[in-house]
């Protein structure tokens, strides 16, 4: 049969031949370059699907009712172990009242019986990609309220003991709207002896909220907060606000990246029994979320002194706050703040309204009531804390029409006018524009159709030819059995070519890098045992320029916190290793490290709402990690590291994490000169690097230095002793750029978005990562040295496994493209006389 074959073959005519060949070979070639554009690459990945939780075989065989998960978000799994009166069971517990949102981490308590003492809480929920992550927790780590009592983070209560029952805590991030959380506890030997299944679709206790939506927590009697402001429940808006309403406090965070997802923390105190109700973990929790710019706005009156006097439960956020209380008739003042046309006191004879007056810095109050300040909003580290001295919720106040206009004041909320969000480069919010310029790399370049197109019509004309110049003038046909391979040849050659120079064989690194320095002294209040300065992480002999390094009396240690967005490219295709290794040019040891994936917000191709599900996404990776409660450094510290992450061939992952140091005290002596919100006086560069295109900001208005800041320099805001004068810094924030990529330009969009016009003027949503913008800082009395670096300091460690021993970790060189840091260094500002003016 197939000498037949061949003899047919050879009967043939070469034209005939050639003709029945040519399309055969141009259909191979363009599959060719499709393949070589990394379109036909298949991926070798160690873990080809999702592990689907099933109770184990024994267990299932034994009790086949413990196979069942009820759709309640606290579901219980029963199964027979080797004694067959102990159950099995997990009663999990998920975000802050079941409200999860994409791309944040959250919380997860999981209450169990007497669970293997070795075992480990795992978590497993799709990243944006719609791989499946396996967060892995130890039980000894995770271990947080034992029943009956409530212990310090990271103890242990009477886990093992026969009959007691303990709650484990962990913590993971979800990247698809549509994704299934699996929680389980396993036995070092990988069985799972425990499980449950919860999902935002069959679950109704559950709500998965947007990346872009904006969570406010709101605890205290009903109040209408979201009517008030505007907010409607049916609003789908990308970026709206939503409002968790609690009746208790157990279901607030006992970590501060429980408080990830959440912008805002509103609370109503009179007559309320929820804030001498919060944990000591909660309180650390909440303090640290505040510290690190998140926003307190508070309502209290004749609770003040239970709350903030001494030994109270929120003292530690403001332990020199001293009020009084008040009474008055005349509203007038009140009513001039929200323009109100109707009065709050109609009867002065008979109507009286309480208040409580702050003994504060009355230049600076937001609202005064017989010359009182009743409403005022003070800086606690990065964060703001508002008081309001009334109740919102008396009578005079629930019957005022504008009652809602005086809550707009108080939370300094502006109601955002609809935006015609851009969407020219698939992206609505500030993290997808920081996504697309990270994806943009010097030496890799998208092959374009175009390229392809034109290497295959080269190759069909040289076969068109080819054929004429053997048919017409050499008039021999059989040369084409050696012309053919030759323009195949080149063809593919052709082909590689460009593959080669479209896509390097070395690891790129694009990366972008957020550094921010506390030097406002509200790091202090974290602290349980005063540290010497130079404890908290650096030694006095590693002081940097404009420290004081050594001296106590300088002040407590300053909190240094980084944040980096980073696009890893690899050459091929294989099972990657991260974690960050630690930060160069600066004296800093690390106290707490992680770093994850990057979703991209919204519905589109690659969004984290998209409904369509991704090809080649069926990868599983894990992510370690460890927690604890350090009293010494005030804070928990939180270490992940991320092992066997899915890499296509010739791609890239986008990638996002943090961490956190200390540094000694740092000099400034900024004062704001009296009736007038210009500074003067001298602060110096505390970095042992120089930082270009520097500008202090305070208030409204910005400092542009004329030159480079240099490692120790000091400058001076006088008038006269620097060239720089003041100018509007909004302006500048709104300054246009050309170009959409430029990494220093999305990180000053991104950590000044509200003062630089929001999404109205920028025409891009702040993303899930609203906590970094301080705009805030404007209205305190916080000045802010912004310095940019061209360069990086935070150094990622990538590892690949070996194929002759999987177990063997493999470093990877990594080449730096794009690289870009921006400092931010807060210093405090005092009043003219020297007091400080909170």
């Amino acid at each position: 049969m197939a000498v037949n074959s061949f003899n047919q073959l050879q009967g043939l005519a070469p034209e005939r031949l050639r003709r029945r060949n040519v399309g055969w070979l141009a259909c191979c070639l363009g599959v060719l370059a499709w393949t070589s554009s990394g379109g036909g690459q298949s991926v070798s990945i160690a873990h080809a699907a999702p592990r689907v939780l099933t109770t184990p075989p024994s267990a299932a065989a034994q009790t086949p009712a413990a196979a069942q998960t009820s759709a309640a978000a606290k579901t219980s799994v029963a199964a027979q172990s080797e004694s067959p009166a102990e159950a099995r069971s997990l009663e999990p517990q998920v975000g802050i009242a079941g409200h999860v949102r994409l791309g944040c981490w959250t919380e997860v308590r999981v209450r169990c019986q007497a669970p293997p003492p070795d075992a480990k809480l795992v978590i497993r929920a799709p990243d944006s990609d719609g791989n499946t992550v396996e967060y892995r927790w130890g039980l000894p780590q995770a271990s947080l309220v034992p029943e009956g009592s409530v212990g310090p983070a990271g103890s242990v209560g009477p886990a093992g003991s026969a009959g007691s029952a303990s709650t484990y805590l962990g913590l993971f991030r979800l990247g698809r709207q549509n994704g299934t959380i699996e929680i389980a506890i396993e036995t070092s030997a990988g069985e799972t002896w425990a499980e449950v299944r919860l999902s935002g679709e069959t679950n109704p206790e559950l709500t998965i909220h947007a990346a872009n939506d904006r969570l406010w927590l709101y605890l205290g009697p009903e109040l209408e907060l979201g009517r008030a402001l505007g907010w409607s429940v049916s609003d789908k808006q990308a970026g709206a606000h939503r409002l968790i309403s609690l009746s208790s406090t157990e279901p607030l965070p006992l970590t501060v990246w429980g408080w990830d997802s959440i912008e805002r923390m509103v609370g109503c105190t009179d007559g309320q029994t929820w804030p001498q109700t919060l944990s000591e973990e909660q309180l650390a929790a909440c303090q640290q979320w505040l510290v690190g710019g998140g926003r307190l706005s508070l309502a209290l009156r004749d609770s003040w002194s239970s709350l903030f006097g001494s030994g109270g439960p929120l003292s530690r956020l403001l332990p020199d706050l001293v009020a009084n209380s008040g009474s008055t008739t005349d509203s007038s003042q009140i009513e001039l703040l929200v323009t109100s046309r109707s009065q709050l006191i109609s009867d002065p004879k008979t109507q009286s309204l309480p208040f409580l007056w702050f003994d504060t810095n009355r230049e600076r109050a937001v609202l005064m009531v017989e010359s009182k300040p009743v409403l005022e909003r003070r800086s606690c580290g990065l964060g703001q804390i508002d008081l309001l001295g009334f109740d919102p919720t008396h009578p005079l106040m629930a019957a005022w029409p504008s009652r809602g206009a005086l809550l707009t004041k108080w939370l300094d909320y502006r109601r955002p006018e609809a935006p015609r969000l851009s969407t020219a480069y698939g992206y609505s919010d500030v993290t997808g524009r920081m996504r697309s310029a990270l994806e943009q790399f010097s030496r890799v370049h998208v092959i374009s159709f175009t390229a392809v197109a034109l290497i295959i019509l080269g190759f069909i004309a040289l076969l068109i030819g080819d054929y004429f110049i053997l048919k017409r003038v050499i008039g021999n046909m059989q040369w084409a059995w050696l012309t053919l391979p030759i323009y195949c040849l080149l063809a593919c050659l052709a082909t590689w070519s460009l593959f080669r120079s479209a896509k390097p064989t070395e690891f790129q690194l694009n990366q972008a890098e957020l550094i921010d320095i506390d030097a406002t002294g509200g790091y202090a209040g974290l602290l349980s045992n005063a540290q010497p300065a130079g404890q908290g992480g650096v030694d006095a002999t590693d002081a940097v320029p404009g420290t004081t390094a050594g001296d106590t009396s300088g002040g407590p240690p300053v909190l240094v916190t980084g944040r980096l967005w980073a696009s890893l490219y690899s050459p091929a295709a294989e099972n990657l290793s991260l974690g960050i290794d630690r930060v160069d040019q600066l004296p800093l040891s690390l106290d707490e490290r992680s770093l994850g994936w990057l979703g991209l917000p919204g519905a589109g191709l690659g969004g984290m709402q998209s409904e369509n599900k991704l090809i080649g996404s069926a990868g599983t990776y894990e992510v370690a990690g460890q927690w604890e409660r350090n009293p010494a450094a005030g804070r928990s510290l939180l270490q992940t590291q991320v092992a066997g992450m899915p890499f296509f061939f010739a791609s890239s992952r986008v990638l996002t994490g943090g961490w956190s140091a200390t540094l000694p005290p740092l000099r400034s002596t900024l004062r704001r000169q009296a009736g007038r919100d210009r500074l003067t006086g001298t602060l110096t560069n505390p970095l042992p690097v120089e930082l270009t295109d520097c500008f202090v900001v305070y208030a409204n208005w910005g400092y542009r230095l004329s030159r480079p800041l240099g490692p120790g320099d000091t400058i001076d805001l006088d008038i006269g002793k620097n060239q720089a004068k003041p100018e509007s810094f909004e302006d500048w924030l709104r300054r246009p750029n050309a170009n959409v990529d430029d990494l220093f330009r999305i990180l000053e969009m991104l950590t000044y978005h509200e003062q630089s016009g929001g999404a109205s003027q920028t025409r891009l949503l702040p993303g899930y990562q609203g906590r970094i913008d301080l705009s805030h800082l404007s209205r305190l009395d916080r000045a802010v040295l912004i310095g940019r670096h061209e360069g990086s300091f935070t150094r990622l460690k990538v590892q690949g496994s070996n194929d002759s021993n999987p177990d063997a970790a493999m470093p990877r060189n990594v080449e730096q493209d794009r690289q870009a840091t921006l400092f931010r260094i807060v210093f405090p500002v005092q009043a003219e006389d020297g007091a400080p003016n909170d």
